[in-house]
C-alpha cells in the first residue's frame, strides 16, 4: 500500500499540470478556436486542382492566429512549420479547368462539408459542337469529328427534356471512379478493357435550359485537334455501345438516341479490343492465422490502390504527335444552365446531349455558379481579392473569411459599414442566399423537377 502512494501523487501532480494548461489555453485572451466550427467559399479559377487552390487558401490563413486550432500550442515546431495549426478541406472537387464556387472547411468545420457534397449544385457550361474528346472537356484528346448541320435552337429545345428529372448517368471513362482499387481513366490511359461495366449513376437534373443564342459558328474556342490513340477510341465505343444497350432495354429515351447514332459510326473489328485487365490471383487463406489473414488482407488491399498506370504509356501519350486536321464545317456553340444533384457529371450531359441530336460535343467552359448556399457574386470571396491578399496590398480577405466561418452563408460581409451618423450599420441577411441544403432533395431556386419520369 504504501509502495502505491508516490505513484498517485505523481498521478495527481499530472492531472493538476493538465488542469492548469486547459485553463491557460481557454482564457479570452489565448483562445483561437471561435471559428473552428465554420465554413466559407472561394472562387477558384480555371488552371488549379481542388487541391492546389486550397493549398493557397491554407497559406494564407496560416498568417494570422485566428485561424489556428484550439490544440496549436501544443504542436512541436516541426509541426507548425509543416502547417498542423490550421486544418482544412474542401467540400466538392472541381476538374483544374472547371471554375466557380470552392467550398472550404477550416479546422472543425471540415467535418461540415459533408453535406455540402450532398447538397444541389448549379453550373454554367458551354457546350461546343462538333467535336468529341477522350474526357468530353477541352482537355482531352479528339476522339472524332462530326457534322453539326442539325444543331439548331429548335431541336436542343426538343432534346434537353429527356435530360431532365431523375435520370441514369453514365460516368466518363476519364474519371476518377475506381473499380477494383484503380481509376478509370487508368484502364483507359493503360489500354485495358473494364473487369466490368461501370454501373450507371442515378442523379437527378432539376433545371437543364438555354440561357444564351445559339453562336452559329464559334471562334472564341478552338477546335481540338490533338488525336486520341487507337486504343482509347476502341475502348471508348465498346464501353458505351455496351452501357446504352442495357439503358435502352431498359426503357431510356436518350439512351435509344445514342445508341442510334453510335451505331452509325464505324464498328472496330473485335480483334482490336485491348485485353480485358489481368484480376487479381486468390491466395489461399485457409492455412493462415487470424493475425496473418488480416495482415495480408491490409497488405492487398494497400498494394491495389497504389497500383498506377505505366509511366511509359502516360508519357506517350503526353507526347504524341497525332495532331488532325478538323473538317471545313461550323462549329457551334451554345451555354446551358444545369441544377443537378451530387455526383452529376456535366460534361457527360453535354456530351449525351450531343449524341441524342445526331451529333458530338464537348465542354468547352464550365462554372459551378452555385453550391447549396453559397453564390458567386453573393457570399463567394472573388480570386482578385485572394490575389490582393497575397500581394500583401490593402485588402479584407481575412476579415470576409473570418466573418462567414462565425456568420455562416446567410448574412453576407458588409464591405462598408459606416451608417449615415458614422455608426456602423448591422449587417442584414441577404435574401437571394437560400438556408444551407441539408439534402439533394431540396429544390434549387424553387425550380420543380421535369415531371417527366422517364426521362434520362
Amino acid at each position: 500500500m504504501l509502495r502505491d502512494i508516490p505513484r498517485k501523487y505523481r498521478l495527481f501532480n499530472k492531472i493538476v499540470e493538465f488542469s492548469q494548461k486547459a485553463r491557460f489555453l481557454t482564457t479570452p485572451q489565448y483562445r483561437t478556436d471561435m471559428t473552428e466550427r465554420g465554413v466559407f467559399a472561394v472562387e477558384k479559377p480555371p488552371g488549379y486542382s481542388s487541391a492546389e487552390y486550397l493549398s493557397r487558401v491554407v497559406q494564407l490563413l496560416r498568417r494570422d492566429k485566428r485561424f489556428f486550432n484550439e490544440n496549436h500550442n501544443l504542436l512541436s515546431r516541426r509541426d507548425l512549420e509543416r502547417g498542423r495549426a490550421v486544418k482544412a478541406g474542401h467540400g466538392g472537387t472541381l476538374d483544374p479547368e472547371a471554375e466557380g464556387v470552392l467550398i472550404i472547411g477550416v479546422n472543425r468545420g471540415t467535418k461540415e462539408l459533408q453535406r455540402y457534397l450532398d447538397c444541389q449544385k448549379t453550373y454554367e457550361v458551354i457546350a461546343h459542337f462538333g467535336v468529341a474528346t477522350t474526357a468530353y472537356d477541352r482537355d482531352g484528346r479528339v476522339l472524332g469529328y462530326a457534322a453539326t448541320n442539325m444543331v439548331t435552337r429548335d431541336r436542343i429545345d426538343q432534346i434537353l427534356p429527356l435530360f431532365r428529372g431523375p435520370i441514369l448517368q453514365l460516368p466518363p471513362i476519364y474519371s476518377a471512379l475506381k473499380m477494383d482499387g484503380k481509376a478509370l481513366y487508368h484502364y483507359a490511359r493503360d489500354g485495358q478493357a473494364l473487369p466490368r461495366a461501370i454501373e450507371p449513376r442515378n442523379v437527378t437534373v432539376y433545371e437543364f435550359e438555354i440561357i444564351s443564342d445559339l453562336q452559329l459558328n464559334d471562334t472564341l474556342h478552338s477546335v481540338p485537334i490533338k488525336g486520341a490513340e487507337k486504343l482509347e477510341i476502341i475502348q471508348e465505343h465498346a464501353y458505351r455501345l455496351a452501357a446504352l444497350q442495357k439503358l435502352a432495354e431498359a426503357g431510356e429515351k436518350s439512351a435509344t438516341l445514342q445508341l442510334d447514332y453510335l451505331k452509325t459510326e464505324q464498328m472496330p473489328a473485335v480483334d482490336d479490343l485491348p485485353p480485358p485487365a489481368s484480376p487479381v490471383e486468390p491466395i489461399d487463406m485457409a492455412g493462415m492465422s487470424k493475425k496473418q489473414r488480416k495482415k495480408f488482407e491490409k497488405r492487398t488491399q494497400r498494394t491495389i490502390q497504389k497500383r498506377k498506370y505505366s509511366e511509359a504509356i502516360e508519357e506517350q501519350l503526353s507526347q504524341s504527335t497525332n495532331i488532325l486536321t478538323p473538317p471545313a464545317q461550323q462549329y457551334p456553340s451554345i451555354r446551358l444552365k444545369a441544377t443537378v444533384s451530387s455526383g452529376t457529371y456535366i460534361r457527360s450531359l453535354v456530351h449525351d446531349l450531343a449524341m441524342a441530336m445526331g451529333t458530338k460535343a464537348y465542354t468547352a467552359e464550365l462554372v459551378r455558379t452555385r453550391q447549396g448556399p453559397w453564390k458567386l457574386g453573393k457570399n463567394v470571396l472573388s480570386y482578385a481579392e485572394l490575389l490582393q491578399a497575397e500581394q500583401n496590398t490593402q485588402s479584407n480577405f481575412l476579415e470576409q473569411v473570418l466573418h462567414y466561418l462565425e456568420n455562416g452563408p446567410e448574412i453576407v460581409f458588409n464591405s462598408c459599414p459606416e451608417g449615415k451618423d458614422g455608426e456602423k450599420s448591422p449587417l442584414l441577411p441577404s435574401t437571394a442566399v437560400q438556408p444551407v441544403c441539408e439534402s439533394i432533395s431540396t429544390q434549387a431556386d424553387s425550380i420543380p423537377p421535369s415531371t417527366d419520369s422517364n426521362s434520362a
